[in-house]
């Protein structure tokens, strides 16, 4: 009767050490895995002298965009958009440098549009991928 007790005692030890290895394992897996973007230009209208003053700089480690341009005099406005072209993001940026989180959306492909009150606008195809 103590050999069966022992037994069941070991099994159940057993079985709590693996679940808690393949919990560990799935954590450390979640954390390996970041995602990748890619940034193209699509549009520019009526906006050169801004386009090439403005650096799009997806950062996947921290899960967002760096948009940064030389001097912050114009309020410029974003909208991000998904691949069919609905916002699903909008606001202003009237600072230098300009952190967009990308971490609430779905790898797929984005669209962000910026623009400023003159209408001139440049437009950036986002690719995110998960890995």
């Amino acid at each position: 009767m103590r050999q069966i007790q022992l037994l069941i005692t070991a099994m159940a030890m057993l079985l709590v050490a693996s679940c808690a290895t393949a919990q560990s394992e799935s954590k450390a897996e979640k954390k390996k895995k970041t995602d990748t973007y890619a940034v193209e230009q699509v549009i520019v209208r009526d906006m050169p002298s801004l386009g090439e003053h403005i650096i799009i700089r997806p950062n996947a480690k921290k899960n967002h965009i760096r948009l940064r341009r030389e001097q912050s005099n114009d309020v410029i406005y974003y909208e991000l958009r998904d691949r069919d072209e609905k916002p699903i993001a909008r606001g202003t940026w009237n600072t230098v440098e300009y952190r967009l989180d990308m971490e609430p959306f779905a790898p797929g492909v984005y669209y962000l549009k910026l623009y400023n009150y003159q209408d001139m606008q440049l437009m950036y195809r986002i690719t995110k991928t998960g890995e």
